[in-house]
């Protein structure tokens, strides 16, 4: 029996033929699969679901499942005061390698059950779709909405990114736009102060209390709990994990899990070649409330990995991480690391970004620079042309 580990350059492969799978229809929750275990009722509808997976992505499922509420042990919940086709959404992009996704049309469904059950990776694309929306040329108006939209929920990133686009826009327009004086005055305050004086405001933790459970424990890989149910083997030493939540999470692992793969059926899987570390600073930050998160220090640890098992959630904190990085007053050496990691790893927002930052240092300080030559020829194109498009615009 072939090793998954003798074809893996298969499973690198993009995520189209995971969206077209037909086995997609396990996890459609309008269905029982093999997975379901617990039922939710909504507008007299019932949604199927597994309390496992639920339990790991979202502190509030799992808080609700450890406790001694009436839930605890209830085969079928009760959501009241929810809409059936906003939860059914919810569920669908809870799953990394679903066709459904965040988008400018369902966002409005999603936001707020993710915020209600702190489903982080879900949170993260609403996060990233909002800026995705605050471009270069955001208008005062459209700026003004994805602002209060963030601060009803709490999403400090893209306040500062509306921060960031308000430099681009007339400080005009926003003072005399009544939508503008909707805003909070803090806000409002850091806005203009930022366009005046072009300073980078820093992003608060909003997830403190998260961080503080005390049974994180259970989830901490090194020591085997109530949902272990395979064990991962590196450098010797044993890590403990729940298939059910990788089969979720990682393309790559449902494939392993559903195919002829010795892999499929095993108790123990080596992972050669790897650094044990590395794998089990990437295990803790797959899950959203842990204490572990991809910083400057460990995302080579990480990144690489979130890469070859295509963890969509971990790939999108990489990229906040090396955009947080990519501040205004970035030097250009910087920026041409994380451009060369960002083009390894094919993080294309990552890329875009660098190319934007590239407008504010002297073209001097990297025509010359012999790490800048190292970046391919396309993205250094994609660079100067920017440049002097924004140059010829100020001409006119």
């Amino acid at each position: 029996m072939s090793s998954y580990q003798d074809i893996q350059s298969d499973t690198s492969k993009s995520d189209e033929s995971v969206s077209d799978d037909p086995d997609l229809k396990e996890f459609d929750f309008t269905i029982k699969s093999a997975w379901t275990d617990l039922e939710l009722e909504v507008e007299g509808k019932t949604l199927y679901v597994t309390r496992s997976s639920l339990a790991i992505i979202s502190p509030v499922f799992r808080r609700m499942f450890k406790s001694e509420f009436k839930e605890k042990e209830a085969i079928r919940i009760n959501l009241p005061g929810k809409k059936y086709e906003d939860v059914l959404t919810f569920l669908r992009c809870s799953i990394p390698w679903s066709s459904v996704k965040v988008t400018n049309e369902n966002i409005l469904q999603i936001l707020p059950l993710a915020q209600e059950y702190q489903i982080a990776g879900l949170l993260t694309d609403c996060c990233n779709c909002l800026m995705q929306q605050l471009s270069s040329n955001c208008n005062a108006v459209k700026c003004c909405e994805i602002c209060l939209l963030a601060y009803k929920y709490n999403l400090q990133n893209v306040i500062e990114k509306c921060i960031v686009r308000f430099w681009n826009i007339s400080s005009a327009q926003c003072r005399d736009l009544e939508l503008f004086n909707t805003i909070p005055l803090d806000i409002r305050y850091r806005a203009l102060y930022a366009r005046l004086q072009a300073i980078d405001s820093e992003t608060s933790e909003s997830d403190e209390n998260v961080n503080d459970d005390p049974d994180l424990k259970e989830f901490d890989f090194t020591i085997k709990s109530a949902w272990s149910d395979l064990e991962l083997e590196v450098e010797g030493k044993t890590l403990y994990v729940t298939r059910g939540f990788l089969d979720m999470i990682s393309p790559v692992f449902r494939r392993m899990f559903k195919s002829e793969f010795k892999e499929k059926e095993a108790k123990s899987i080596s992972l050669p070649d790897k650094k044990y570390e590395d794998v089990l600073t990437f295990l803790r930050c797959t899950i959203p409330w842990a204490s572990v998160k991809v910083t400057n220090e460990n995302i080579l640890q990480i990144l690489p990995l979130a890469h070859e098992y295509q963890i969509a959630g971990l790939l999108t904190d990489c990229c906040n991480c090396l955009m947080q990085q990519l501040s205004w007053n970035c030097n250009a050496v910087k920026c041409c690391d994380i451009c060369l990691l960002a083009y390894k790893y094919d993080l294309q927002n990552v890329i875009t970004e660098c190319i934007e930052r590239f407008w504010n240092i002297p073209s001097a300080q990297y025509r010359d620079l012999k790490l800048f030559s190292t970046i391919p020829l396309d993205i250094r194109y994609r660079v100067l042309y920017a440049r002097l498009k924004a140059i010829d615009t100020k001409l006119r």
